[in-house]
């Protein structure tokens, strides 16, 4: 009987050795589908940024010319004074 138990405490140990490693396995999967859902918001972060930033820098060049314009017309005033 005892080569038996010690087969059946062998067998015992390789599954609970697979469960261990099919548990390994699933994190592993978990963290890389986090991972790669992180990179999408860091990208997608990245292009709201970049639009953000086009957006004023549009408005500098905008304000720019207002400016631009207004001491024009301010100039105009003082000389037609």
């Amino acid at each position: 009987g005892s080569m038996r138990a010690h087969l059946l405490d062998n067998t015992e140990r390789l599954e609970r050795s697979s469960r261990r490693l099919e548990a390994g396995y699933q994190i592993a999967v978990e963290t890389e589908q986090i991972g790669q859902e992180m990179l999408e918001n860091l990208s997608h972060d990245r292009e709201r940024i970049q639009r953000a930033r086009e957006r004023l820098r549009e408005t500098d060049a905008n304000l720019g010319k207002s400016s631009r314009i207004l001491t024009g017309m301010l100039r105009r005033i003082i000389q037609n004074r």
